[in-house]
């Protein structure tokens, strides 16, 4: 009797111990996909006001997207554009004439908790943004969304505080203005 109760106490630890090292094994594969995480924060910004630190001169509006390195491994930002639709043929790239004097130019290395600001001018936005939507590519009562692509083509998607439509109303009344 008593080799009976030994051989079910080694059993149960036996198991006990099989748990134990699955545990462990999964423990450690967790922790060698998260050492390897890109993760991205966005956000959008509008109006930016950019103030030349030469001339202290107020540059025109602009809108722009602040992208924050969240993750625990480097990112580089290859391209940024207006997604119109959810598939890769709907994308409208951003021209940015100002990088270099404004905002980075791209591809960019983003480092660790590094942030990177990119604008756009806001009367060519908004020139792309009513030809988009009289082309019929988007359209005026959705918010306008905002991707932005890594080397690895991963995307990573924002949308704009307000619709097109109010987006297109505010540059009418600038015009009478």
């Amino acid at each position: 009797m008593d080799e009976l109760f030994w051989n079910k106490v080694s059993a149960i630890g036996t198991c006990l111990g099989a748990l134990a090292t699955f545990i462990a094994v999964v423990v450690a594969l967790y922790q060698t996909k998260l050492t390897n995480k890109k993760k991205l924060k966005l956000k959008f910004n509008d109006p930016v006001t950019i103030v030349n630190p030469n001339t202290g001169e107020q540059l025109e509006d602009y809108i722009g997207i602040t992208i924050i390195n969240i993750g625990n491994r480097e990112v580089i930002i290859d391209d940024w554009s207006i997604l119109a639709g959810n598939k890769s043929k709907d994308r409208y790239k951003i021209m940015t004439e100002m990088q270099g004097l404004l905002s980075q130019k791209l591809p960019y290395k983003l480092k660790i908790e590094e942030k990177l600001n990119l604008y756009y001018e806001k009367k060519a936005f908004l020139r792309l943004v009513i030809d988009l939507v009289d082309n019929g590519n988007i359209r005026s009562y959705k918010k306008i969304k905002f991707q932005v692509l890594d080397s690895t083509n991963k995307s990573y998607i924002i949308e704009s505080d307000k619709t097109i439509s109010e987006y297109i109303n505010e540059s009418k009344k600038k015009i009478i203005k």
